[in-house]
């Protein structure tokens, strides 16, 4: 985890490496995927990015980024109209898998505003997720398929 300024916003860089996805960062609303070699993987997403979005007109905010044993991209994230936490998971294209929670999204439980989140723990096929919110901490595990 790297803390560092983009375009002038502060914010928490994270980054999962996967020899089934290679390099995975997250970086204030985005995903972005590289290749082993260095070179964006312009198959995920938009040219290599993907924009982390949840309904409504608040800004998303990703935490931690992990990839699971099917190169399947997970993070933790919060935005959209209730700012609730959410672990989020794409397929390796960078669209969101609809299997993970039947829209991709699973909320991240007893979050009101989520203020940090993270470890991600991707042991036998579950996620492990963390968040804290209005100074209480909230630990999840979910079962992926």
């Amino acid at each position: 985890r790297v803390r560092g300024t983009d375009q002038g916003c502060t914010c928490d860089i994270n980054a999962a490496l996967s020899p089934e996805a290679g390099v995975v960062v997250s970086a204030n609303q985005t995903l972005q995927r590289f290749r082993a070699n260095g070179h964006v993987a312009t198959g995920f997403g938009e040219d290599g990015v993907v924009f982390v979005t949840f309904p409504g007109s608040a800004a998303s905010e990703v935490g931690d980024v992990g990839v699971d044993g099917a190169g399947r991209i997970l993070a933790i994230a919060s935005g959209g109209n209730s700012f609730l936490g959410r672990v989020t998971r794409y397929a390796r294209d960078g669209h969101l898998d609809r299997t993970f929670s039947r829209d991709g999204r699973a909320p991240l439980p007893g979050t009101k505003r989520t203020t940090s989140m993270g470890a991600l723990d991707l042991v036998n096929g579950r996620v492990v997720a963390v968040g804290n919110s209005n100074r209480n901490w909230v630990v999840a595990r979910y079962l992926t398929a």
